[in-house]
């Protein structure tokens, strides 16, 4: 959950040695079938709600502007993403290419608190 609470920082900033996870939900499934149908279905809600918060941010990065991508297109890449490798891994430096993070703290725009705190 914290790359999905990430998102909601009005200048998302990484240290330079930081990096972002991004990963569907973990489900672990016991119990009678229903309640797993059922757990099932709400980890798949989920997992497209998370999706949804992370093409609204990611859109407006680099890479999904210069490929004139919109949201639908961003959620697609993401979600084939996770689902290659799991867990999708980032540097501070790819999360700011790829729209999940705006900036890598001590670069230009980002070099103080005071800066990143201007929202």
């Amino acid at each position: 959950m914290s790359g999905v609470l990430f998102q909601s920082a009005c200048n998302r900033v990484m240290m330079p040695s930081c990096e972002l996870m991004i990963h569907h939900g973990f489900l672990s499934l016991e119990g009678v079938s229903n309640t797993v149908q059922s757990n099932a279905l709400w980890n798949r809600k989920i997992d497209e709600k998370m999706l949804k918060i992370y093409e609204s941010r990611a859109v407006n990065g680099p890479y999904f502007s210069s490929k004139d991508m919109n949201e639908n297109a961003v959620a697609k890449f993401i979600d084939k993403k996770i689902k290659k490798f799991g867990d999708w891994s980032l540097t501070a430096e790819e999360a700011v290419y790829y729209g999940f993070c705006d900036g890598v703290y001590g670069q230009e725009g980002f070099e103080t608190s005071d800066k990143i705190l201007n929202c």
